[in-house]
């Protein structure tokens, strides 16, 4: 007799977003978020994450880098 071990689990690893000018489709903020299964986060806590790190960096913009900058933190 085969037991049903039920649906398979999936998570999310990583998560990138985007903001975008709606009138020149410019992107202006992108945040991501990257975690392994060991680390992993339900995908309503990246959202959260990465929603929360934007506003971070927006309140501190000297720490941000600048697309397409050599130097890195």
């Amino acid at each position: 007799m085969s037991r049903n071990p039920g649906p398979k689990r999936m998570f999310l690893i990583e998560l990138t977003i985007t903001l975008r000018d709606p009138s020149t489709r410019e992107a202006f903020a992108v945040g991501s978020s990257y975690h392994t299964s060991m680390s992993r986060l339900n995908p309503v806590e990246m959202v959260d994450e990465v929603i929360s790190n934007l506003i971070a960096a927006d309140n501190d913009p000297d720490g941000l880098i600048q697309v397409g900058d050599s130097e890195t933190p």
